[in-house]
């Protein structure tokens, strides 16, 4: 018996009336194995479980193994001499931009120096004419590389891939002229990936990236990052540096970035049950896993298991 009789007779005599408290050992021992192993499994999810930290942007993919000859100068197309598929060699002439300015003023700057080395030959011990002929060396000088720059050359042996202008189109400076895959090489695809500035400190080569394509459910490449710049820019000179003018405008880049680079394995993607080719310039979001850390130490700053 649990209570006294004592007990229970001064209950009755009280005039109140209830059940007697009955305790089930069997229960208690349960609920306390249940709470122990409650509060273990907890305890075992702080310290194990992880929680990841990922730096995310806009990226671009890109195709590796060519050559972009771009316009630094504004201009008239006046001569294109290649088509696609054609071979090229290191200096050949590939496009002009008009000139008539530009070599004028170097021929007159030619005639005017051949008039000065000849005042020059006939008084050579005169400083004004020594000073002269010197100024106007620096002069022919620059309106030389004027004019050279406006001949688009080839920078290299190779086959002209991809031609984006014609004759008499108006260009501006970055406008991409045409594209040359270099004799030898194998052409690739790499993804360009433009991340917060401020966690440059973080990514490192050899770390893992996620390419999201936006629109086709569930696709997405994991890549290995190859490369990362060194200097963190602004969001528009990252465009202009690494996009060009054929891109820039495609991704929304805002304040300051550091780009990441992945080379691609494979030049296709699965989405849908279907296969899709990787092409030039398709945009999508990059994420870069940072660090992982338990929960424990993601709840308790300063922890370290």
């Amino acid at each position: 018996e649990v209570f006294r009789q004592e007990a229970i007779d001064h209950l009755v005599k009280r005039g109140h009336r209830g059940d007697v408290v009955r305790v089930h050992p069997a229960w208690v021992r349960l609920a306390y194995w249940l709470v122990l192993l409650f509060v273990i499994g907890v305890g075992a999810f702080a310290m194990f479980a992880q929680v990841s930290q990922y730096s995310s942007g806009a990226a671009v993919v890109r195709v590796t193994g060519r050559t972009d000859v771009t316009a630094f100068e504004a201009g008239t197309i006046t001569a294109l001499e290649v088509t696609p598929g054609q071979p090229v060699k290191k200096d050949q002439v590939l496009a002009k931009l008009h000139d008539t300015e530009q070599a004028a003023r170097l021929r007159a700057l030619n005639t005017e120096f051949e008039r000065r080395l000849v005042a020059y030959l006939q008084a050579p011990a005169d400083p004004q004419v020594r000073q002269a002929l010197s100024s106007l060396v620096t002069e022919r000088e620059n309106a030389r590389a004027g004019v050279e720059a406006r001949t688009f050359r080839a920078e290299h042996d190779g086959i002209v891939k991809e031609v984006h202008v014609a004759d008499g189109q108006r260009v501006e400076p970055g406008k991409t002229i045409l594209s040359i895959v270099e004799q030898g090489a194998t052409e690739g695809m790499s993804v360009l990936a433009f991340l917060p500035g401020t966690d440059r400190p973080r990514i490192k080569v050899g770390q893992r990236m996620r390419f999201t394509l936006p629109g086709y459910r569930g696709a997405y490449i994991e890549v290995e990052v190859r490369a990362v710049s060194a200097e963190v820019t602004a969001g528009k000179d990252a465009k202009a540096r690494y996009l060009g003018e054929r891109y820039r405008e495609s991704l929304p880049i805002e304040g300051q970035v550091v780009v990441v680079e992945g080379h691609l394995t494979r030049t296709t993607f699965d989405a849908d049950d279907e296969t899709y080719a990787l092409h030039d310039g398709m945009a999508g979001f990059v994420e870069v896993q940072l660090q992982a850390r338990s929960v424990l130490e993601t709840v308790i700053p300063g922890l370290t298991l």
